[in-house]
């Protein structure tokens, strides 16, 4: 955050009395809302701020404790508006958005949109000097009133937010992290919302370097082969079947331009390429300007600088993320050749990661109309504060015109599942996308590839364009970007795999594709994670009204992409071409980078909507509102891009392919057909007509898109909605949740207009607010309109106290509207009920065996299921939701074990958040031996009472293996020898073995045991245990043949075992003594030595002369 920020007396932070008096005036005094935080802040009435912890800070990989002096700068504060606050911004909007309403297109400023939607002065105060309290410095507030950026030390952190920040060592790196949830007075909760992030691990930029498939005949082999840095359209090997050359094309702006058809914009007159508009680029790193007049002088586009703005310190070129500021910039001065490019450059600081300080400098600055923003992270790993900062600046981007595209990711389906370079590498999280982009307020951009794999000359010239290097004919036809096993080309005959994806990735010829690699798509629901895993998932944004139309599912989540462009990073042949000296060491027309990426995408998308505000004369705002409207007046059939869109259309409906991810065996959304297969796949999601959840509503014609963007007609609209109680209409609605609710609405033209209006009613609770959801905005239903009205029987309403609204989100022709006055309901809550079961696994085949087991072997495969449903709710096997969506439960299981009649305690961190089918899994469960009673207590929320359930069930010992080999094989009575022992246990997991280990001669116990040292299982290597050091001496007391075996004492998680015996034939012990008789002699005479060997046994005289 940086200028013209409000600094909160800078030099009086460490004097409250000061800070009161001389701050009062900070920022514009906003009378009109009322303060929220009424009490005294007490230091002893703590509240957590869940769902904060990074999934990667965890216990294996902790360092220790970060030294209390360490500098954490640049800390953001999460501020919240009020759930009024928040309504007013959704009309607002709405109205912004509405060609009928006076607020069309009246855009706020930053400053004004603080003073409306920000918390009051006296909150601001409050909270600036409850950090000054705790020794923080350099407080700021920006205009938007969203965050409040401060810097101290890690003591200062931990004496404020209750949390210890530590070393962590991932994947070779060091990081810093929190590493419990942040906590502050429950005063301050009802402004406060949290803290962005607490630690440095690095968001993720979101581009591939190129690399083209590659298969050989004779092998029956297939690779990734990385491209060198190539002219434009050039041979990059040959097909093994017909010997005839595969050609590759590295995408230019020109390119970019025919198949996308924007060269009629660039053409006419005057020129629609971006001049006079502004983009922003949100990065963390500096670039050499001269690689990009590189770039453009290379494709023959006019000269144009970037603007380079500096967000605190610069960081200088910084690798890797270089590549992805080169490539946004690049790219986006490509497509909008006119636009002038602003990139925004911050310093990642050790809490704070750069994009975020970029992207918020942009909305706070309102810098442009246009932000893209490369980078992104799942859901989960943001964590609750990240997804709602995210979430509020779009939110306040929106208000102030600012359209905002954002990568929708380069993982496939698996949003949480970032490749590291090393395969195989499949899935293990599920479903999962970014929740930069998953928010109702930005645009997600996709990616999509070419489908021209065996047809190169088709659509690309073998030459380029001396001067633009331009070599596309046209349009391409276009499938979705995978560079994974799942890809359906394998099973094209020519390359001759299966055409059954479950199969090729469990093909050891195509191990080298078990990884996740692909255009994002997915639905949010991960917004208010409780934990560090999946499991603790729960949230996502509900359906924005604008997000209608064929295809869209009905699932009442924010979806995403909403479009998608080229992204692919050559596995078919096709990429995009930068320029990056720091790489490349000079470029020219045949030395550039290829790569590819939705980074390559957003910033595309982004250079569209610059020719958009260009053509229109107007910023935009959340575009999606008019984007799907577009949608709406095209035929899918006749826009098929595989098939080849007709001239006319606006999106090119991509219908083929799929972004499902090789996953892991059982991990979440793992979809295995056959039993001996070690991956799977993961169940979403494909490509098909109209709107989908792998490339959105397509790509785009932009000429078309350009010029039509003016065409959709807001019409007023009217709304109305009824309902009725058991066949009786009524005016306010009072039923137990569950009771069935019968509801209608009519939509008609408003005010002027006339027609009937399509598309859906959404019924929604408001206000209704949850954590998730501080707006109070709840949609419950949507119906789909008939001639104008639409019903519903045996609705099911949400817990609580709200007024019950039909919200028409509106069609091609008609605006949306809202029905007033709402209908006033009390749904009470019913009775639920918790049911727990043990779902376990098969060892050979990994496949579910069972779900309610009474007793199960330590170390065997299970996991813990926790369900709530209705008071009739049962389990099931296989095991299915007790409930169906959206009138589940929510909330929270408090998850306790009660081990051989102890107190209970928590198991495995204790809390647990239901997921959207009531529903949470404790994956990482691992009772140890004994009698358990596991409790699962529930609750509750609006809509059901809370509840609790009881499981006991039974852990008993591992079976386990015990050696031992003596190092000699005659020892001696009463000498002691060295004797190796280790074991094993039968299971592929565990913790380390306790225990002792007693030698045995027959029955016979040999001295005092011995303690074993233990080791867990890993890696697939079960527990074990040894001796420290591995051998230890043995002494048997009396000579002959003796039996010798060691016993494993066992301990509460693993059973005793024996070795099988060792025969050893012990020796008896003996002395010598030797004499001489005489003792003095000449030399010459004889002398008698006598020499006594004394045993246990009668002795013997030996007797020796000596002459």
């Amino acid at each position: 955050m940086r200028l013209p920020k409000v600094s909160l007396c800078r030099g009086a932070l460490l004097f409250i009395s000061i800070l009161a008096l001389s701050c009062g005036h900070a920022a514009a005094q906003t009378t009109s809302i009322p303060a929220r935080i009424t009490q005294a802040v007490d230091e002893n009435n703590l509240v957590v701020l869940k769902g904060n912890v990074h999934p990667l800070a965890r216990p294996e990989f902790d360092q220790g404790p970060v030294a209390e002096a360490q500098p954490l700068n640049r800390i953001l504060l999460l501020l919240q508006r009020s759930a009024a606050q928040e309504s007013a911004l959704r009309q607002l909007l709405d109205d912004q958005q509405s060609k009928s309403s006076p607020k069309y297109h009246a855009w706020l400023t930053p400053d004004q949109f603080g003073k409306q939607f920000g918390p009051a002065d006296a909150d601001i105060q409050t909270i600036t000097q409850w950090l000054a309290t705790h020794g923080f410095t350099g407080v700021e507030v920006g205009p938007g009133r969203n965050l409040i950026e401060f810097s101290g030390d890690v003591g200062q952190v931990r004496n404020a937010f209750h949390t210890e920040i530590h070393h962590y060592f991932v994947n070779g790196q060091e990081h810093l992290a929190n590493t419990s949830d942040p906590q502050i007075p429950a005063a301050l909760t009802r402004v406060v919302a949290g803290i962005v992030s607490l630690h440095n691990f690095p968001r993720k930029t979101q581009y591939r370097r190129a690399a083209v498939l590659n298969w050989s005949k004779d092998t029956s082999r297939a690779s990734l082969l990385q491209l060198a840095n190539p002219d434009f359209t050039y041979q990059c090997g040959s097909d093994p079947n017909t010997g005839q050359p595969i050609y590759c094309s590295e995408l230019g702006p020109y390119d970019f331009a025919a198949i996308y058809n924007v060269l009629p914009l660039w053409n006419a007159t005057p020129a629609i390429d971006g001049t006079g508009e502004t983009i922003a680029i949100a990065n963390e790193s500096n670039i050499k300007v001269q690689d990009v007049r590189d770039f453009r002088t290379i494709f023959g586009l006019p000269a144009n600088d970037p603007v380079v703005v500096l967000n605190g310190p610069d960081p200088g070129l910084v690798p890797n993320i270089e590549t992805e500021a080169d490539l946004d910039v690049e790219m986006s001065g490509g497509v909008a050749k006119g636009a002038t490019i602003k990139l925004v450059v911050s310093q990642a600081t050790e809490t704070t990661a750069g994009v975020d300080l970029s992207a918020e400098y942009v909305v706070d600055n309102n810098l442009a109309p246009i932000l893209s923003v490369s980078f992104g992270d799942c859901e989960l790993n943001l964590g609750a504060a990240g997804n709602q900062f995210y979430n509020q600046l779009w939110q306040q981007a929106a208000a102030q015109g600012i359209s905002v595209f954002v990568s929708s990711g380069d993982n496939g389906a698996a949003g949480c599942d970032f490749f590291a370079g090393q395969t195989p590498q499949p899935a293990q999280n599920g479903l999962q996308v970014s929740g930069f982009a998953s928010t109702p307020y930005n645009i997600a951009v996709g990616g999509t590839d070419f489908n021209d794999f065996f047809n190169f000359t088709t659509y690309w010239s073998t030459t380029n364009n001396s001067t633009t290097q331009q070599s596309a004919n046209g349009y391409i036809p276009e499938t979705t970007w995978n560079d994974s096993c799942t890809n359906a080309i394998f099973g094209d005959p020519r390359i001759g795999f299966s055409t059954n994806a479950e199969t090729n990735c469990n093909n050891s010829r195509l191990t080298g594709f078990v990884f996740t690699a692909g255009g994002s798509g997915g639905k949010s629901s991960c917004t208010t994670p409780s934990g560090q895993t999946p499991a603790a998932c729960a949230g996502g944004y509900s359906k924005p009204s604008w997000q209608f139309g064929t295809g869209v599912p009905l699932d009442g989540k924010r979806d995403v992409p909403d479009v998608s462009l080229f992204a692919s990073n050559g596995f078919v042949g096709n990429s995009y071409a930068i320029c990056e000296t720091d790489v490349l060491g000079f470029c020219s027309s045949s030395n550039l980078f290829p790569i590819g990426g939705t980074s390559a995408s957003a910033p595309a998308f982004a250079a569209i909507m610059a020719l958009v505000n260009q053509k229109t004369q107007s910023r935009q705002g959340n575009a999606n509102v008019v984007l799907y409207k577009l949608a709406t007046k095209q035929s899918a059939s006749s826009c098929n891009s595989s098939t080849g869109p007709a001239s006319t259309c606006i999106f090119n409906d991509v219908t083929s392919g799929t972004i499902a991810m090789p996953c892991a065996k059982n991990s979440l959304s793992c979809t295995t057909s056959s039993s001996i297969d070690q991956y799977g796949v993961l169940s979403g999601y494909n490509a098909g007509a109209g709107y989908d959840l792998a490339t959105g509503l397509g790509s785009v014609n932009v000429q078309n898109l350009v010029n039509n963007w003016s065409s959709v007609n807001f019409l007023p609209s009217a709304t109305t909605l009824a309902a009725s109680v058991n066949g009786t209409v009524v005016s306010s609605i009072t039923v137990a949740h569950g009771a069935p609710v019968s509801v209608s609405s009519n939509v008609t033209a408003g005010t002027g207009a006339t027609g009937t209006p399509t598309g859906q009613v959404a019924l929604v609770a408001a206000p209704n607010p949850t954590p998730g959801n501080p707006s109070g905005s709840l949609g419950v239903e949507a119906l789909t309109l008939s001639s104008g009205s639409a019903s519903g029987t045996n609705v099911i309403l949400p817990g609580g106290s709200y007024n019950l609204t039909a919200h028409y989100q509106g069609d091609a022709t008609f605006g949306s509207s809202d029905s007033s006055p709402g209908i006033p309901v009390t749904i009470t809550a019913e009775n639920s009920k918790t049911l727990i079961s043990i779902p376990t696994f098969d060892v050979k085949t990994g496949m579910e065996a069972g779900n309610t087991p009474t007793s199960l072997v330590y170390g065997s495969p299970y996991i813990a299921r926790m369900d709530v449903g209705n008071a009739q709710a049962t389990l099931s096997f296989p095991p299915k939701p007790v409930c169906t969506p959206p009138s589940c439960p929510t909330g929270t299981i408090t998850w306790t074990d009660s081990l051989n009649g102890a107190a209970a305690a928590p198991l495995d961190g204790g809390m647990f958040s239901l997921n959207s089918e009531g529903y949470t899994e404790d994956q990482r469960i691992q009772l140890s031996g004994g009698s358990h009673v596991l409790t699962a207590s529930y609750s509750g929320d609006n809509s059901y009472s809370a509840s609790a359930s009881t499981y006991a069930i039974t852990i008993t010992p591992a079976p386990t293996t015990t050696t031992e080999q003596p190092l000699v094989s005659n020892p001696v009575e009463g000498v002691p020898f060295q004797v190796l022992v280790g074991g094993s246990a039968q299971t592929q997991s565990g913790a380390a073995p306790t225990g002792t280990i007693t030698f045995l001669d027959g029955t016979t116990q040999l001295g005092s045991p011995f303690s074993v040292t233990g080791f867990p299982g890993q890696n697939g290597s079960a527990p074990g245990f040894s001796l420290n050091p591995n051998f230890t001496n043995v002494t048997i007391p009396t000579a002959g043949t003796h039996m010798l075996t060691a016993q494993y004492s066992g301990d509460s998680n693993y059973a005793s075992s024996v070795s099988s015996p060792f025969t050893l034939n012990v020796l008896h012990r003996t002395t010598a003594n030797i004499s001489a008789s005489p003792t003095t002699l000449n030399y010459g005479s004889t002398v008698t030595i006598t020499g006594v060997i004394n045993t246990t046994v009668p002795a013997s005289n030996v007797a020796s002369e000596v002459g």
